[in-house]
């Protein structure tokens, strides 16, 4: 299965004191189920939104502090980032890399992901 490439706007754009970033992984089916790393260190405030067609399919926020080993994120009330309808939710853990995973679906899923980050 390939990865989904993120597509990036980093070109960081200054809000007041601020420097916001925005990802998408765009178009996650049951045949692209996972987006590639996005690096995102530097960003500590980060929300995560998913919409589309779900098509039964769950899209799990993962992170990672190396690349290599990931866990599921967590929300700001401590439950695990995981999606099965439209909505958006904040990330409560800094980790070093963030990706989404889908899971399930058929063949009408077609899932887009975004952040949206805050660099003070």
């Amino acid at each position: 299965m390939a990865n989904i490439a993120v597509t990036k706007d980093i070109s960081v754009v200054a809000v007041g004191d601020c420097d916001i970033a925005d990802c998408a992984w765009l178009l996650l089916t049951t045949t692209n189920t996972t987006g590639d790393a996005f690096a995102c260190a530097a960003f500590s405030d980060r929300t995560i939104q998913v919409y589309g067609t779900f098509g039964g399919a769950t899209i799990t926020i993962q992170g990672s502090l190396d690349g290599t080993n990931w866990a599921t994120v967590n929300d700001q009330s401590d439950n695990a980032l995981t999606f099965t309808t439209a909505r958006m939710d904040s990330v409560q853990q800094l980790t070093r890399f963030i990706r989404p995973l889908l899971s399930g679906g058929d063949g009408t899923t077609s899932l887009n992901v975004r952040l949206c980050a805050k660099r003070s």
